[in-house]
């Protein structure tokens, strides 16, 4: 029997040690307060095995760490749980927390847009390593990204990457990511 998400407020460090012990759905902490994510669907799976796969190809891994849905990002007051992450494999820190993430993606799910385009956005941004935040539809080949420019500032508004023939830049790493290999074997257009 999956144990109660508490409903009082906890610090960052009492989130922490709780989260270590909980067996139960994906759980984020907003301003203080635990939020339990959706559940994943086979497609919004699917779609990371296939980032992570496209990333391998491409990423020089003994640099490199990707990591997926396990590992927590911390803006601002809040601790994060993105669907994937990359940073440095010798990025310092605590083994649950990416204190220098370079890339964040999450995938689409019905109850996250207002999350995944106005919170998490405004959030991420403020990590100094940020180069690109992601965000991944899972009904149709479109992805969003919001790309750190050369002066320092991420865009207000994201780039939208649509259709199986568009690759999306990524020049923290010197590559691009297609949305075919986003969308392999998923069966969208």
């Amino acid at each position: 029997m999956p144990q109660p998400i508490p409903n009082h407020p906890m610090t960052r460090a009492e989130f922490a040690r709780w989260s270590v012990a909980y067996e139960g759905p994906k759980c984020e902490l907003v301003g203080g307060r635990i939020v339990q994510q959706s559940r994943t669907t086979k497609r919004h799976s699917a779609i990371v095995v296939n980032i992570v796969r496209a990333l391998s190809a491409r990423l020089d891994l003994d640099v490199w760490a990707i990591m997926v849905e396990t590992v927590a990002v911390e803006p601002l007051d809040r601790t994060r749980l993105p669907d994937l992450l990359v940073e440095r494999r010798d990025a310092p820190g605590p083994p649950l927390v990416a204190t220098d993430p370079v890339l964040l993606v999450e995938v689409l799910s019905p109850s996250s847009p207002d999350t995944d385009f106005i919170e998490k956005p405004a959030e991420y941004v403020t990590l100094p390593t940020l180069a690109t935040y992601l965000v991944v539809s899972q009904e149709a080949a479109i992805c969003w990204a919001w790309q750190r420019g050369a002066d320092g500032t991420f865009p207000k508004l994201p780039v939208r990457h649509e259709g199986l023939d568009a690759s999306i830049p990524l020049p923290a790493f010197a590559t691009t990511l297609p949305l075919a290999d986003i969308y392999a074997r998923i069966g969208v257009t």
